[in-house]
């Protein structure tokens, strides 16, 4: 999994785990990818997402606009994904019945230091447009904040892990070098006179002084 998924379904967890809106609606709601301004997500149709006549009710399009929005910010490693200044929603056609599945594609389409602006897209199964939202948001507080997360461009993974990576393996390599010359910082010997290397030398010599055994072949070079 991607730092950037990881990340993003950690912010979508903390809007269930408050128990709001959020969680009264759409609980259900799956998050599928995320890479830096962009969040793929399915919800399957229940039937409290239904109007009187049974279809889905014009009000959760325009709330998973307002959230999948906010994950599109979160995204780019936004803990806090700011305050609504925008938002708004186009129904093309019936998004669904009970037990078919909503598509949900939100993109960042803008990030500046005060404003980021989102554009959500919603399809159905066969990948016909239902419904299409916009949502602005006020994110000149959100830059900040201490749980923010720096992820790499394609968001496999946070510069801050990959570094920490590399100097563990820098390190682990230090190691073996040393170990092999025999070498530490407090104790300057070398290798050829580590107490390994001397035992590795007697052993060596006494096998190279025994006299092979004679099993009756004749040389035949001779």
């Amino acid at each position: 999994m991607s730092a950037c998924l990881r990340f993003t379904r950690r912010v979508w967890q903390s809007f269930i785990t408050t128990k709001g809106h959020d969680a009264q609606c759409f609980p259900n709601l799956v998050v599928h990818r995320a890479v830096p301004g962009e969040v793929n997500a399915t919800l399957k149709i229940e039937n409290y997402n239904l109007n009187r006549v049974g279809t889905v009710h014009g009000g959760l399009i325009l709330s998973m606009t307002d959230t999948l929005g906010s994950l599109a910010v979160a995204s780019r490693g936004y803990w806090m994904t700011g305050v609504s200044t925008d938002i708004g929603t186009s129904f093309v056609r019936p998004a669904g019945r009970p037990g078919d599945v909503l598509h949900v594609k939100a993109v960042l389409t803008a990030l500046g230091k005060s404003l980021a602006y989102t554009r959500v897209d919603f399809t159905n199964p066969a990948g016909e447009l239902v419904a299409y939202g916009y949502h602005t948001k006020y994110v000149g507080k959100s830059s900040t904040h201490q749980k923010n997360v720096k992820l790499s461009e394609d968001g496999e993974q946070s510069p801050t892990k990959r570094q920490k990576t590399t100097k563990r393996t820098i390190n682990a390599s230090s190691t073996i070098r040393t170990e092999l010359l025999g070498v530490s910082k407090n104790s300057p010997q070398n290798f050829l006179s580590t107490p390994r290397s001397i035992e590795f030398a007697r052993i060596s010599n006494a096998m190279s002084d025994q006299t092979p055994p004679d099993h009756g072949y004749e040389n035949s070079s001779s």
